[in-house]
């Protein structure tokens, strides 16, 4: 997780949001991490 926040950091954040744009990635990373360990998951589930 470190590498992951040290690389999305590295992304120039060119808004003026409350959140930073590296937050807003680890949420995302967090979220796909937690709920769908694979990808492919997430491309098979049915629509709800």
């Amino acid at each position: 997780m470190r590498e992951a926040r040290r690389v999305a950091a590295r992304i120039l954040d060119g808004t003026c949001n409350e959140i930073a744009l590296v937050d807003h990635l680890m949420s995302g990373l967090a979220l796909f991490g937690l709920k769908y360990p694979l990808l492919l998951q997430f491309d098979h589930e049915p629509p709800v």
